[in-house]
Parts: structure tokens; sequence; C-alpha cells
């Protein structure tokens, strides 16, 4: 213990399992989604895709009540052999629709055996968690912006630069 210097003796108990420090819990939320795990293997993939659209339904219900949207959904399927696979897809905004989780999760599912091979659970999440608040501001920030008769933005930003110039000091951007 000696060679480990001032923190050996810490070391060793924390090694032992012995740590009197408080327990810190993480709050943050990394990712919100739902599963459904079927009595009976399901083959039929129209039986999946109604599935599929309840699960986002309850995942997009979820992300509002948390105050947050996500930019990567992700589809989880365990076919009966239990072998499990998963497809993910990461969308320009962050969301929190169910309805546009779906239509994600209607792409992803083209990119697997459902319908083919007998599944025995399906699962939908949402992860790349963003606050809604967020959203909210980039929202108003584009709308102004936008609104902005660019025509005469331009010019008044030329003349601008041209007198910076004359009077040898640099131009704002």
């Amino acid at each position: 213990m000696r060679s480990w210097g001032k923190n050996g003796l810490h070391l060793h108990q924390l090694s032992q399992g012995i740590d009197e420090r408080e327990v810190e819990i993480e709050d943050e939320i990394k990712s919100i989604g739902q599963e459904e795990t079927f009595a009976e293997d399901v083959i039929d993939d129209e039986i999946a895709k109604r599935e599929i659209l309840s699960l986002s339904t309850k995942v997009g219900r979820r992300l509002r009540k948390e105050g947050v949207r996500g930019k990567t959904i992700t589809l989880k399927i365990k076919y009966h052999d239990f072998v499990q696979i998963t497809r993910s897809l990461t969308i320009g905004e962050p969301t929190d629709d169910g309805g546009e989780i779906t239509k994600v999760c209607y792409l992803l599912l083209k990119k697997t055996e459902v319908g083919r091979r007998p599944i025995r659970l399906l699962g939908v999440s949402v992860s790349h968690l963003t606050s809604s608040e967020v959203k909210q501001l980039a929202f108003f920030l584009t709308t102004q912006v936008r609104r902005r008769p660019s025509g005469l933005i331009k010019p008044w930003m030329r003349s601008r630069k041209s007198l910076a110039k004359a009077q040898s000091f640099p131009a704002p951007c």
C-alpha cells in the first residue's frame, strides 16, 4: 500500500468494497422507449406495423411528458429464436411526435426480416435527447430571420462595409 502513496489506503479500501461516500444518482435521461413481448410469435407484418404505431404513440407521449425531443429513432426486434437486432436512423431535427417516430420505424422495418421470420418482441426508442424548450427558441429565432426582407439587408451591409473601409476600422459582422 505504501507504494501507492498517500492515496494507497483509500485505494485499498475501495478495492475491498469499502466506500463511505454518498451514492450520487444521475438524473439525466438518455433515451425513452417502449417494448412489447408477444404471447405468441408474430409472422404477419401488418400486426407488427400496428404494434409499432402503438409503441411510437406511447414513446411520443412520454417524450412530451418529460419535456424532451430526440434525434435518433431505434427499432428493436427479437426474432423467435431470440436473435435480437436493432435498426436506427438519426433525423435532422429532434422530435416528440409519435407519427414521425412511426414513419421512421416503418422505414427501418423494411431493413428487417419481419413478415418473413417470426418475431417475439418489438421495441421503439428515441435517444440523443434535447430539451423541448431549446426547439421552441430555435423556432422563434428562425421565424424572425425569415421575416427580414433580404433585399434591404444587402445594400445596407455593403454601404456599412464601404464606410468602415473608408474610416480604416474593421466592419462589424
